[in-house]
């Protein structure tokens, strides 16, 4: 529990892969740092993580897969913060379903893919930032708060690119 930091490599040998489930009902994991040297992150690794604060993504990884479970950062209702690489494509189905502490997201210029119910459930997510020039986004990728107004996606040169009111990746935001 508490601060775990992975190491670069075991045994001579680089670490590259975080597997599927690998710290799944960790609660009691507060903080990890995760070497550059991570290349991949399985479905559901951090799954009901749920004292998880916050937790930056290594360079190499190129995207966030769809959950078996519900997804690899759901449940982590402490995690405030995350920091997604500039290289980061995809955001895969319920990604971060239930961190309903999670204020806000930078989606860096890369990301071309937010899969279904993404933020789902992300109650304290104020504001998205998009900066893709392109999107493909999935069908329920974002969603109305639950004050009733509604979430708005900002490009790169802060205008409102979307008025996000076509229910819901970011669902019960």
């Amino acid at each position: 529990g508490g601060v775990l930091e992975i190491p670069a490599e075991i045994a001579g040998y680089p670490v590259t892969v975080i597997g599927a489930n690998a710290f799944k009902n960790c609660r009691s994991l507060t903080s990890i740092t995760i070497p550059e040297s991570v290349t991949t992150i399985g479905a559901d690794a951090f799954l009901n993580c749920s004292s998880l604060t916050s937790i930056t993504i290594p360079n190499g990884v190129t995207s966030i897969p769809d959950g078996f479970n519900g997804g690899v950062f759901g449940n982590c209702s402490s995690l405030t913060n995350i920091t997604l690489p500039e290289g980061i494509t995809t955001i895969g189905d319920y990604a971060f379903i239930n961190c309903s502490n999670l204020t806000n997201i930078n989606l860096p210029n890369g990301v071309t893919t937010i899969g279904r119910g993404a933020f789902f459930n992300c109650s304290s997510l104020s504001r998205v930032y998009i900066y893709a020039q392109q999107n493909n986004f999935r069908d329920n990728v974002v969603c109305y708060f639950n004050n009733g107004s509604c979430l708005y996606l900002v490009q790169r040169n802060d205008r409102f690119a979307h008025r996000a009111c076509f229910r819901p990746a970011l669902f019960n935001c």
